[in-house]
């Protein structure tokens, strides 16, 4: 029965955040290195220093999978599904060490909230991927 209500919380979430990001994120090249970041993407470029070569190559690689919409759409649609896979993997960690669904669901969706993570999550920038790592080195080690 717990595996359940997690696997039914989980899925719920993951929907909603992807919804609400989907509704909120930026339909073309925003401010910051966004525009930079979108064209080494598309053009498999190099960024201003220090390059980021494995954000380049994955949302190239997502470019090439995804193929509706211009470049800078898929490259923030990229940005939205890094931060969707965060949520699934911060809800899990934060439910494997506190073991209740409620604290971790909220505790997820406060981080979310956080207007810094929002904006971030929300445009051509490589603070998702980032952070997609660091959760899922959290979600290895717990």
């Amino acid at each position: 029965m717990a595996r359940s209500s997690f696997n039914w919380t989980l899925f719920l979430l993951i929907i909603a955040a992807f919804s609400f990001q989907l509704r909120s994120m930026a339909p073309t090249i925003s401010t910051g290195d966004s525009a930079e970041l979108s064209l080494a993407q598309s053009t498999l470029g190099i960024a201003h220093s220090p390059g980021y070569p494995l954000f380049v190559l994955a949302g190239n690689a997502f470019l090439s999978a995804v193929s509706f919409g211009h470049a800078a759409y898929r490259t923030n649609l990229f940005s939205i599904g890094c931060s969707v896979a965060i949520t699934g993997l911060l809800f899990a960690v934060l439910f494997r060490l506190c073991g209740s669904l409620l604290v971790a669901l909220l505790s997820t969706v406060c981080f979310l909230c956080v207007p810094v993570v929002r904006n971030q999550f929300l445009s051509t920038e490589v603070f998702s991927l980032n952070s997609l790592w660091a959760i899922a080195l959290l979600f290895s080690l717990s």
